[in-house]
């Protein structure tokens, strides 16, 4: 439903990418995949801000109570393109904001959002809404608003309640409708994003200290307010150049991030989501331990070994690298997943071992197919292989279900072609690499390098036989 297409971006000299279910992304170091990945968090971050103005006409002349119906389509018809427009040249504009670099940095490049209209009012259609909001009144009845529309119609009811004749106060509540339909809206286009950074296993185990460095800002700025300076050279002073020299500039996505573990506490108070059985398939098959956190620390719990009743609880920073690199992803799928969310990993392969290579693979397709779309970058061969396993097992042919039990795979594992996006990251562009159901992803860049490695490996050993064999 949503491709992204990008223009002087980096690396990326042109190049476009449809977002599926899963989508993969490949290629070469320093091809631009890690710059496209957080370009396409910050878009789809960046809707929930969008405010579609003046989609509930006449508002501004309302009092007392009543019922506006909307109709979404008829709204949304007549100003769409030039909505999507508006959001891809602002986010173009702001794209400095996003890495946090100088503007001069991203002058010449953009990239614009497209969405598939029908599919868009397709599932606007079929969505429901329901919900109530009250603005307490020092004087008289509280305000209340109802925003309704039943599945299958586009009609949103905007149902309000007891509003004065200020005209201060309806411009306020005007600007609140717009922008409680505009998320609406939105949410059937993208839900949230979370994004788990090439960087995590470090981050997860040095936030505190960032956080450190960031408090040292407010005191450093508090020294400056009680020493004795005057005026003038007080507003002299760049902020900017004070948090240059006390503090590492972060793109949004590792900032994002860290805030992410900074929340830690608050987050686990929720009740866990329909995906924490698979964030328990990842700690039980692949970690062989549980995680567990307070307010101070981030644990691991292996799994007790037959016999062994010692219950020890691991910090976090003396676990294994794949403890480390997992965290976010078990804790986000336990507490934070929804469905419809969109989840960008870059190089999940991180820290595992071939086996858990392939596991992750299997795990990520379920996740998908469970109702969250999958972003990742990726330089692994066993990642693609497998995936390639999941797709040719979704046909129907003699002898599947004898290979499914053999190997062990589940129906929820199984990928279809209709489900998956592949990208090539290559000479300065972006290419759809081909996916077929009878072979899967045919990604060559992969091919390429194994068979050239196959063919020294071969050449390297009959040559040393040969030699040896005349030696004696």
């Amino acid at each position: 439903m949503i491709g992204v297409s990008f223009n002087k971006f980096g690396y990326v000299e042109n190049g476009e990418i449809d977002l599926n279910k899963l989508t993969i992304l490949t290629g070469e170091n320093n091809t631009g995949k890690t710059y496209v990945s957080y370009a396409v968090y910050g878009l789809i971050g960046s809707m929930k801000d969008v405010v579609i103005d003046n989609i509930v006409d006449g508002f501004e002349n309302i009092t007392g109570s009543g019922v506006i119906v909307v109709n979404l389509r008829e709204v949304l018809n007549k100003s769409f393109r030039k909505l999507l427009n508006k959001i891809s040249s602002s986010y173009s504009e702001n794209l400095h904001d996003i890495f946090s670099v100088s503007r001069e940095t991203f002058k010449d490049s953009l990239i614009k959002l497209k969405i598939d209209n029908e599919l868009f009012f397709k599932k606007l259609y079929e969505k429901y809404i329901e919900s109530i909001y009250i603005f307490p009144s020092i004087k008289g009845k509280d305000v209340k608003f109802e925003f309704s529309k039943e599945m299958n119609s586009f009609d949103l009811k905007v149902s309000y309640f007891n509003i004065n004749n200020s005209d201060v106060q309806e411009r306020i509540f005007h600007m609140f409708c717009c922008k409680e339909i505009s998320e609406q809206v939105f949410d059937v286009i993208q839900n949230n994003v979370f994004l788990l950074p090439a960087e995590r296993a470090g981050l997860n185990l040095f936030y505190k200290e960032l956080n450190v460095n960031r408090n040292r800002i407010v005191h450093e700025m508090g020294k400056l307010k009680t020493n004795k300076i005057d005026d003038r050279q007080y507003r002299q002073l760049s902020f900017f150049d004070l948090i240059s020299e006390r503090v590492s500039l972060y793109p949004k996505p590792i900032s994002d991030y860290i805030e992410f573990l900074n929340k830690l506490d608050f987050y686990s108070k929720r009740e866990t989501t329909e995906f924490q059985g698979i964030a328990h398939e990842i700690q039980s098959d692949i970690l062989k331990g549980k995680y567990e956190i307070d307010e101070k620390n981030i644990y691991f719990i292996p799994d007790l070994a037959e016999g062994n009743m010692d219950k020890r609880k691991i910090n976090l920073h003396v676990s294994s690298s794949t403890v480390k690199t997992f965290f976010g992803l078990v804790f986000y799928l336990k507490y934070m997943a929804e469905k419809g969310d969109c989840l960008i990993i870059d190089e999940p392969e991180l820290n595992l071992h071939p086996d858990n290579q392939r596991k992750i693979a299997r795990i990520l397709v379920k996740i998908a197919n469970k109702g969250i779309n999958i972003i990742i970058s990726t330089h692994s061969d066993y990642i693609i292989r497998e995936l390639n396993n999941l797709i040719m097992l979704n046909n129907d042919f003699k002898d599947r279900d004898k290979l499914m039990q053999k190997y062990n795979y589940s129906e929820d594992e199984l990928l279809s072609i209709e489900d998956i996006s592949a990208y090539l990251f290559t000479d300065n562009t972006i290419r759809a690499i081909e996916v077929n159901r009878y072979e899967g992803i045919i990604a060559e860049t992969f091919d390429k390098v194994i068979n050239s490695f196959n063919e020294s490996s071969d050449e390297i050993f009959y040559t040393l036989q040969e030699e040896m064999d005349c030696e004696c």
